[in-house]
């Protein structure tokens, strides 16, 4: 997905961080072709610095919020991006909600940015990064996914990044929470991916990175994806990729458990 550059800077660094996953995609950024959420979820959060939302996040325990990886390392030294301030558990990104600070940010070991020929950054390793913040929120975190999602499974994707172009050609960068809800194309295997394609252009888009990719367990969304990459093929075909919650219960839980 291509994303203009008048969209504020912190977004474009991280539309280059998944530039190295494949031809067409590029970091997760805003729900494209969704819809405004209609009530607030405890568990959203939005990560932001001095330009404002930059990625998504979940609540996954009253100090940890679980993110990407691309969105918790700088591109430029892979030094922690620790956000000045997160949104939980509101529609909007600009009133209203709990604010919390970071403690600490921990990138998935593998996580790291390397650069191309050219020297742009390119993003490798498991697309994950958690968060400690400096003390316990009240709002309900989101469960933890315990296994793959299959082929075919609706799962509801939400965040506040682009949302497509205004009549202007402006990029729209929504202020309250949105979503779309998609069927899992891909899953399993070899790749700890959760893939998702639509030929009317729904999706993730640039600013959903890290957000949360949540299923209907019972009477709970629990979390089953983090928002990861996203792009347009040739035919217009829009791919989004979420990366698999359940590849990665053990290491979030021992982070959490250690910290």
């Amino acid at each position: 997905m291509r994303v203009k550059t008048s969209i504020r800077t912190a977004l474009v660094a991280s539309v280059v961080a998944a530039l190295g996953a494949g031809g067409f995609v590029s970091p997760a950024g805003a729900i494209t072709g969704g819809e405004e959420t209609a009530a607030p979820e405890s568990w959203a959060v939005s990560l932001q610095g001095a330009d404002g939302h930059y990625c998504g996040g979940t609540l996954v325990a009253p100090e940890w919020v679980l993110t990407a990886g691309h969105c918790s390392l700088k591109p430029d030294d892979n030094s922690p991006w620790v956000p000045e301030r997160m949104v939980i558990g509101n529609l909007s990104i600009s009133e209203g909600g709990t604010v919390a600070h970071a403690e600490a940010v921990y990138p998935h070991p593998t996580a790291e940015f390397t650069k191309d020929e050219n020297g742009n950054p390119r993003f490798s390793g498991t697309d994950l990064g958690l968060i400690k913040l400096t003390e316990p929120v009240a709002e309900r975190p989101a469960p933890l996914n315990e296994h793959t999602p299959d082929v075919a499974t609706d799962m509801r994707l939400l965040g506040w990044g682009y949302a497509g172009d205004d009549e202007n050609g402006e990029p729209i960068m929504p202020d309250r929470l949105r979503e779309v809800v998609l069927p899992v194309v891909k899953s399993g295997g070899d790749s700890d991916k959760i893939g998702f394609q639509d030929p009317d252009g729904r999706g993730a888009g640039a600013g959903d990175s890290g957000g949360p990719g949540v299923v209907r367990v019972a009477d709970s969304w629990v979390l089953a994806g983090v928002a990861s990459s996203a792009g347009r093929d040739g035919q217009g075909v829009t791919h989004s990729n979420y990366t698999d919650v359940a590849r990665h219960v053990d290491w979030i839980r021992s982070v959490i458990q250690a910290g």
